[in-house]
């Protein structure tokens, strides 16, 4: 019988999936901290300013994804969460100057979606 993935496996993968992600976007120069489960199903990220600390969490779907062998999504949305700590710092300036919050949220999900897949077209080259 085979041995069931644990969350312990998943992080570490996680965790290097992460790191290969910011060599590709140039994000070396941000202190990453190791993934943890996220309090609720969707996973996050988390960027503190000015100081380039990282914090991505997850969400139980995602760990499920990835014990059943979806790895490709799994790292899909490792990828996504990456690209926001790029795109953050954008909405956290404009947030003080412009747009609804709404407005703002959904251009930014937009973008990130878009980053997301060039990335993951130019990962499976």
């Amino acid at each position: 019988m085979a041995k069931e993935k644990s969350v312990k496996e998943f992080e570490k993968w996680a965790d290097a999936e992460l790191k290969k992600f910011q060599k590709i976007l140039l994000t070396g120069d941000r202190a990453i901290e190791p993934i943890k489960p996220s309090k609720c199903d969707t996973s996050y990220s988390y960027v503190r300013f000015p100081y380039k600390e990282i914090k991505i969490t997850y969400g139980d779907s995602l760990f499920t994804e990835w014990k059943k062998g979806n790895k490709a999504y799994a790292s899909k949305i490792l990828l996504h969460e990456s690209i926001h700590t790029l795109i953050d710092p954008l909405m956290h300036y404009a947030m003080e100057r412009c747009v609804t919050k709404e407005t703002l949220t959904d251009q930014m999900e937009q973008l990130t979606d878009h980053f997301t897949n060039v990335v993951d077209l130019l990962l499976k080259k």
